[in-house]
């Protein structure tokens, strides 16, 4: 355990840890930070193919660990090295010669394939997407630009989610933009299994400026955005589509940190100026499910908007609706109408049937005057039909239908005595008739029902 050297050394992230490697080009030395801030000496490294001159002052390595391996990725160069921890070997992979065109590009790691998307570099931002070749030991492409995709990534804004296995990325302006008119951040997502782009909506921009920040770049980690450059701190969440805040973050959350995640952890590290209990660094630590638990909703993380295409399909499948359903109305209607016909004509007949023969119409004729209208036994004798009968034979027909009526009504709607008789007041020797007028209303209401 000592102090490693400072001069012609490299320093990087353990992919596994949140602690730190260092090489030392000179001395072929490999080091490795301990969590009270001190350095091991793992012993002597062999490189292979080394330039010193290739490497830049103060360069910034990514870092990715696979099957005993770990590697190295520097920014906006192109190259990559190998730093193999079984063999202790260190040496660089590629055969790239052009440079500067994808510092700070989305890198990853992904079925043990390096991968690059974006960058900036020549004054301008751009969309490539390419993956480290093992065979060629070259960047080749790994899709072609879409034009359904985003024009502009970088990894300050968006990153790799292993578990969705997408790319997440928020199209920021141009670099050197000339027009006055607001830029709205749109939000795409890449299935890297299906390849392709999709437009999710517009980053709610409106909310994280009320929130407290000053602009909108971010880190990446767990598939979550964490939005650090301003007097809060705001988390987004595009899965379930989500901007969300909690209590207690400065001890994990700042954008002085170097923020890293392993096994659903999220970690923090800083070197310390004013050193506490002697240590040179400070870590910790936090679950991302304990984060989302503590977590207090905001409000969306993207809003869906549509284009005038869309807008007129919409409009185009509502109006296509709104005729369909005023068929569907109209044919309902229709439907009722002749239904009810159908029940009133079925109940007709039905009520036709039940009474006794000649007794429908000779009640129909009988109910279209008013109640407590007086028949003579001439009237109910031609409403009957039996108007040229003998006299006899024209009382026994009509007592006989009477009673038969009287007599349906009682069995069938227990109404007694619906047609009643009594003497004449002028000559008592002679008979009126009545449709009883406690029933009366009854049996209009068979009649028109």
């Amino acid at each position: 355990m000592g102090q490693s050297p400072t001069s012609g050394q490299i320093e990087f992230k353990d992919p596994l840890s949140p602690l730190h490697y260092k090489i030392n080009i000179h001395s072929k030395e490999l080091w490795k930070e301990t969590n009270k801030g001190n350095w091991i000496n793992y012993g002597k490294l062999y490189l292979g193919k080394i330039d010193s001159n290739q490497l830049p002052i103060n360069p910034t390595f990514y870092s990715f660990y696979s099957k005993g391996q770990i590697f190295l990725f520097l920014d906006g160069t192109g190259q990559v090295y190998n730093l193999n921890l079984l063999e202790k070997r260190f040496y660089r992979m590629d055969k790239t010669f052009h440079r500067g065109y994808n510092f700070e590009s989305i890198k990853f790691l992904r079925n043990d394939t390096l991968f690059s998307f974006g960058g900036v570099g020549f004054w301008h931002a751009n969309n490539v997407e390419t993956y480290f070749s093992t065979k060629s030991l070259e960047w080749e492409l790994s899709d072609n630009p879409s034009d359904n995709g985003p024009m502009r990534i970088r990894d300050s804004f968006g990153g790799y989610d292993s578990k969705r296995d997408v790319i997440s990325v928020i199209e920021f302006p141009a670099l050197y933009s000339s027009t006055n008119k607001p830029f709205k951040y749109k939000y795409f997502e890449k299935n890297m299994t299906l390849k392709k782009w999709e437009l999710k909506g517009h980053l709610n921009i409106d909310l994280l400026m009320t929130i407290g920040l000053n602009n909108i770049r971010s880190q990446y980690f767990n598939g979550l955005f964490f939005f650090m450059d301003g007097h809060t701190v705001a988390i987004g969440d595009p899965e379930k589509n989500e901007i969300f805040q909690f209590e207690n973050t400065q001890n994990i959350l700042n954008a002085n940190f170097e923020l890293s995640e392993k096994n659903g952890i999220l970690y923090s590290y800083i070197k310390q100026k004013v050193l506490q209990e002697g240590n040179p660094i400070k870590i910790d630590s936090m679950s991302f499910t304990k984060l989302k638990s503590k977590r207090v909703i905001k409000g969306k993380f993207y809003t869906q908007e549509f284009s005038q295409l869309e807008l007129l399909g919409i409009v185009g499948i509502l109006v296509v609706l709104l005729f369909l359903t005023l068929g569907i109305v109209r044919r309902k209607l229709n439907t009722k109408r002749r239904n009810e016909e159908i029940i009133e004509h079925e109940r007709d007949q039905s009520l036709e049937m039940m009474l006794p023969d000649g007794a429908y119409h000779f009640l129909k004729l009988c109910i279209e005057h008013p109640k407590g209208f007086e028949f003579s036994s001439q009237n109910f004798t031609e409403y009957m039909g039996y108007s040229n009968y003998s006299y006899e034979t024209q009382r026994q027909i009509r007592s006989k239908l009477i009673k038969a009526i009287n007599a349906y009504f009682k069995v069938h709607h227990q109404m007694e005595e619906v047609i009643t008789r009594k003497p004449a007041p002028h000559d008592k020797r002679f008979s009126i008739y009545l449709i009883s007028e406690i029933h009366y209303d009854k049996v209009v209401n068979l009649f028109n029902t």
